[in-house]
């Protein structure tokens, strides 16, 4: 679950170092291994498999795995391509404040 806090680290260490979609990708890579590994397992089962059903599923779900990581790097890349107007419109003294545990909101995303 991501706190407040932790994103706004986030926000900050993307400012410091400028954005980019690798140094998302290696935030994550726990989760991507976990994806490519499921991608492994079920091509093996496709090919190993001796049911059609099974075979079929397995297509499948590895269609949905693939879908999603596409899914994602098209989403950090229209991130990316709007991440100089956040870096205007962010209140960096705001962001620097609840990443230092001082202000953290309640959570809630009302404007003030």
């Amino acid at each position: 679950m991501e706190t407040d806090q932790k994103t706004a680290r986030v926000l900050l260490e993307c400012r410091r170092d400028g954005y980019s979609i690798w140094s998302h990708l290696r935030a994550a890579r726990g989760r991507y291994v976990l994806r490519i590994l499921a991608c492994i397992g079920l091509l093996a089962l496709a090919v190993l498999g001796g049911d059609a059903g099974l075979r079929v599923f397995c297509v499948w779900a590895f269609g949905m795995l693939v879908g999603a990581m596409i899914r994602d790097v098209a989403w950090l890349r229209a991130i990316k391509a709007k991440w100089s107007f956040m870096c205007e419109v962010l209140d960096w003294a705001k962001l620097e404040a609840i990443a230092g545990g001082r202000g953290v909101g309640n959570g809630s995303s009302e404007v003030p």
